[in-house]
């Protein structure tokens, strides 16, 4: 997996992220890269993303989203770079994934062990975090914090999607 293809930006908030998707490392590496690009990317909570199927994988307005069951069963959109929804549907297709079969077929336990271990693997290990909706690390690991309350980029009935800030666009 050509990790270089999801760059955003030149911020190091973001470096720091590409660098802990490059550095995951098994047999399950591009699983677990593209789980923390996801995680960043769109800005979901962990348990949104692990619930991600082929099926919730959309397009709204000629970009694409991601249909999302979020906190108290609220149906919403998230934009979602392009480049990241084909690379979830090749993820899907490569492992031969039912239409409703989970693309990240771990617990949230799991996950924040991939992500704590990516981030030791990357040599990240702050107590600051980087500013308002930015990786919060907590006890010297990194989390995705306020990711998904903050940046979250949601989608309003008639509002189109709106990509974050240097997603590369159509």
């Amino acid at each position: 997996m050509d990790i270089s293809e999801y760059y955003l930006s030149s911020n190091s908030n973001n470096e720091e992220v590409q660098a802990m998707a490059q550095a995951c490392q098994g047999r399950h590496q591009v699983r677990d890269g593209l789980l923390i690009l996801t995680l960043f990317q769109t800005g979901l909570r962990i348990s949104e993303a692990l619930s991600i199927t082929p099926r919730k994988i959309g397009a709204y307005g000629g970009h694409a989203v991601l249909y999302i069951e979020g906190k108290g069963r609220k149906p919403r959109m998230v934009a979602c770079p392009d480049v990241l929804a084909h690379r979830l549907k090749s993820f899907a297709f490569d492992r031969k994934l039912g239409i409703d079969e989970r693309l990240f077929r771990i617990n949230r336990k799991r996950a924040w062990q991939i992500i704590k271990e990516a981030a030791e693997q990357a040599g990240i290990n702050k107590k600051d975090p980087p500013g308002p909706g930015g990786w919060r690390l907590d006890a010297g690991a990194a989390s995705p914090g306020t990711l998904g309350t903050k940046n979250s980029p949601s989608l309003r009935p008639g509002s189109p999607p709106q990509p974050r800030a240097g997603a590369p666009g159509p």
